[in-house]
């Protein structure tokens, strides 16, 4: 082999391994810089909402039945009629859900009053899971009637 070839072989050999050193020093520092997997962010744990029923302690409408119709999140998940006094209205609405879910309960005048009557606000919190049934009452301060809202988180 004639000198320069053997200086373009020795040459080309000295890139190869000052790539493989640079590859190599490049793979070690991401493993440093990358977080472990304990450090990394925690997975979002989705659970189950079951709202089972709703019991009306004291109906809203002086005249009539209550229309009572559950918001969660601000979407109608379930409307009911003709809830009186100690009537037990069957939900069995489920959702998913991450942190916390607000149901609102309102009753329907249909438009003959003008709007509808707000009667409650819960927030319903994942941390929950697993403890069992649940029941939370309206507040009586308003006097829009009064319920019981019984739920579970799974």
């Amino acid at each position: 082999m004639s000198a320069i070839k053997v200086g373009i072989t020795r040459r080309s050999a000295e890139v190869r391994a000052l790539g493989l050193a640079l590859l190599g020093a490049l793979a070690a520092a991401l493993v440093i810089v990358a977080p472990s997997p304990a450090a990394a962010a925690p997975a979002v744990q989705t659970v189950q909402l079951h709202i089972v029923n709703i019991e009306c302690l004291f109906q809203n409408d002086t005249f009539g039945s209550d229309e009572p119709y559950l918001l969660v999140n601000g979407a109608r998940v379930w409307s009911g009629s003709n809830v009186d006094d100690g009537d037990v209205a069957r939900v069995d609405y489920q959702s998913g859900f991450d942190d916390v879910i607000q149901i609102d309960l309102w009753e329907d005048d249909g438009g003959l009053s003008g709007r509808d009557d707000h009667i409650a606000t819960w927030f319903i919190f994942d941390s929950e899971v697993g403890t069992g049934t649940h029941t939370v009452q309206s507040p009586w301060d308003s006097g829009a009637g009064l319920y019981d809202l019984t739920y579970e988180v799974v």
